[in-house]
């Protein structure tokens, strides 16, 4: 189970970094504070994907929480096509 819960880690991970180092704004507004957070989301999965691959996070550490987290994480940002901005707005509360 350990090993399932590392690998959808790493899938997400690595599928959230990608997604949102891919963004191209096209003519959006250039706004500090989404920047820097989509920086710090960018930084904190790929530091996790490659921690997790390379053996340096143990995969006994991960619960099922942690993989939710990465998995709704993930699926946000690809819905959002990498627009961080989209995600911060709330853009699912009706």
């Amino acid at each position: 189970m350990a090993h399932l819960l590392a690998l959808v880690m790493i899938v997400a991970n690595a599928t959230t970094c990608l997604r949102l180092l891919l963004y191209r704004r096209d003519g959006s507004r250039y706004r500090p504070v989404v920047s820097a957070a989509a920086w710090i989301l960018i930084v904190s999965t790929g530091t996790t994907a490659l921690e997790l691959g390379l053996g340096l996070y143990p995969a006994q550490a991960i619960h099922l929480g942690d993989a939710g987290i990465a998995l709704v994480l993930c699926l946000l940002s690809v819905s959002a096509r990498g627009n961080v901005a989209h995600i911060l707005r709330t853009r699912y509360d009706r």
